[in-house]
């Protein structure tokens, strides 16, 4: 699954049906609302999971890679909220995860790694809002399992984290200077004390702050670890669990008012999705909720405090939206 905040501030969830290998996403009915629409289909034949992004126009582009192959597949936004391109060919030769990031000026880049040789590839928009003008793929190096997560940080630079082939170690590479596309530093060593699966997600907080998202590899723990200082100062939590499970890393957008959001299949039930929200920019996280929640009718009821309850006081319960 992939999730990404649109234009008008309303979170989309964007997933491939099981059996018809067919996109498909839900969007929220209004920005931060608990409430969220059908399921609407796409099409395409496509691999799981997608990559999606929104341009410098505030429109959507979808990534993903073909069905039996492996080259690149993109479907863009042409209208919002549901107007949509016939899927073009972005060629390549990648595996099936694709990661996609928006530089400071709004161009996109994407990132995958090149099928074989296992190194990180990514190729970007030349020009904002041109869904036609990309670079040729280039390689950055590394040996790196299928599942990398990318983040812009508070300093405009784009930074890709990634599990190693080799040692199953969790590692960075950063761009040089914001939106650089051929500069780049070396690998860097990110692993703390956890071991996790090779799939990582990555959002900014509202002030800035990169978090990265993983699964532990032995108990399937959904973990996170965040930069616990502004400014760009690069100073790192250790892993910490979110109190949950989850076959697979979860994906992370950012609402409206900045807070991230985290969707993860549930770990016993995979058509399910599970949902948790941060609250009061990053000071806080609300508790794990299912899209496929029931939703429960109350009835209102107003005590006068002389009704003959003990030491007349109104005991009440209640269940907010979230």
């Amino acid at each position: 699954i992939a999730v990404v905040t649109n234009g008008d501030g309303r979170m989309e969830v964007f997933g491939v049906e099981r059996a018809s290998r067919t996109l498909a996403y839900v969007r929220q009915a209004a920005p931060n609302s608990v409430e969220w629409s059908g399921w609407k289909g796409l099409g395409g034949a496509i691999h799981p999971p997608v990559a999606v992004g929104r341009n410098a126009a505030g429109l959507l582009e979808v990534f993903t890679v073909e069905a039996g192959g492996d080259r690149v597949k993109h479907l863009r936004q042409t209208s919002a909220p549901d107007g949509w391109s016939a899927w073009e060919d972005l060629g390549g030769s990648v595996e099936s995860q694709l990661t996609v990031a928006r530089n400071r000026d709004g161009r996109l880049e994407l990132f995958g790694i090149e099928r074989g040789s296992h190194q990180l590839v990514h190729r970007w928009q030349t020009r904002p809002e041109s869904h036609a003008d990309w670079s040729e793929w280039m390689g950055l190096g590394g040996a790196i399992e299928p599942g990398l997560g990318v983040g812009l940080n508070v300093l405009g630079r784009l930074e890709v984290f990634a599990v190693t082939r080799t040692n199953n170690s969790v590692e960075r590479i950063c761009q040089s200077a914001p939106g650089e596309g051929m500069a780049w530093t070396g690998w860097q060593d990110f692993s703390g004390q956890s071991s996790v699966k090779p799939e990582l997600a990555v959002g900014p907080s509202a002030d800035g702050r990169l978090e990265v998202f993983a699964v532990d590899a032995q108990d399937l723990t959904v973990l996170h670890r965040w930069e616990t200082m502004v400014g760009g100062s690069d100073r790192w939590s250790a892993w910490a669990s979110m109190g949950e499970s989850a076959p697979s890393c979860p994906a992370v957008g950012q609402n409206e008012e900045g807070n991230l959001e985290v969707f993860a299949l549930d770990v016993s039930d995979h058509s399910r999705i599970n949902h948790r929200r941060q609250i009061s920019r990053a000071s806080d996280w609300l508790d794990w909720s299912s899209l496929d929640h029931t939703t429960f009718d109350y009835s209102a009821h107003t005590w006068q405090t002389d009704e003959g309850l003990p030491d007349n006081v109104v005991e009440a319960i209640t269940q907010t939206q979230d």
